[in-house]
């Protein structure tokens, strides 16, 4: 999945650490499918270098509590 600025809704292909986005007030994250339903998530991580193993969205967590 591409990398997408949640502020302008611009996506990109994917960089280490987000791409960049030339508007006005950039908040680029990863796209990443929860692991339980699929619902996608924007995401940025400390290391990309380690990617996560299991992502689970807010909701699905909830259902199994």
């Amino acid at each position: 999945m591409k990398d997408i600025c949640l502020n302008c809704g611009k996506e990109y292909k994917k960089e280490t650490w987000g791409a960049e986005c030339d508007c006005d007030d950039p908040n680029v994250v990863h796209q990443f499918k929860c692991h339980g339903c699929n619902n996608i998530m924007g995401v940025m991580i400390g290391d990309d270098y380690v990617g996560m193993k299991k992502l689970y969205c807010p909701d699905c967590v909830d259902k199994k509590r």
